[in-house]
């Protein structure tokens, strides 16, 4: 649109030192001829000990979110790669990655997860299909926002807010080490999460 692009890199305790290299970078090497330079760069470090803690004193009383795409999305089911998205699976795989990164903590069963997939619904979303090119081969997923209604029981409420809180920083559904999936998850009480933008 105006030149400029954005480059989102979201660590969660990756390895030592990953802010300080993330910080000391001032060009990117795309091809042998294409550098682009970085003007700007914010660096953000949270700890998933502390994503936890923020999402287990998410309000009970927030009934709703908005997920907004900042990269194509897409989910994979039956070996084929998804337009829309499916809110059993979406949670399904954020149960995996929690359940790997907050080892300990996160005790939830697979079978909870997948049942937000049900108890939670689609208030309104504004999506477009949307491909990404891998290998010269293209993937079409959807890009956009899903504003999202959460369920009425809390606890279930309180599950959906932890996982919702890792999605930022993990992505969403397939392929997003290669960049797809790339999430702003808010949580907002009331009806104000639906006004239109």
């Amino acid at each position: 649109m105006d030149g400029r692009a954005i480059w989102h890199v979201h660590l969660l305790e990756a390895f030592p030192g990953a802010d300080e290299v993330l910080s000391g970078l001032s060009e990117i090497t795309l091809t042998r001829r294409a550098r682009v330079s970085i003007t700007s760069k914010q660096v953000e470090n949270i700890a998933y000990t502390a994503l936890w803690e923020r999402a287990q004193r998410a309000s009970a009383s927030n009934r709703y979110c908005e997920i907004r795409c900042k990269t194509p999305c897409t989910q994979k089911s039956l070996g084929a790669y998804l337009m829309f998205p499916s809110l059993p699976l979406l949670f399904r795989t954020l149960h995996m990655r929690a359940t790997d990164l907050f080892a300990g903590q996160y005790t939830e069963s697979e079978e909870s997860s997948m049942a937000l997939g049900e108890a939670v619904r689609i208030k309104r979303y504004a999506l477009a299909s949307a491909p990404i090119f891998i290998k010269e081969v293209p993937i079409v997923g959807f890009t956009g926002s899903l504003q999202l209604i959460l369920p009425d029981a809390v606890e279930q409420r309180r599950h959906t807010h932890v996982l919702l809180a890792l999605a930022p920083f993990t992505g969403l559904g397939a392929k997003t080490a290669l960049g797809m999936g790339g999430v702003e998850v808010s949580l907002e009480s009331g009806e104000s999460a639906f006004v239109h933008r």
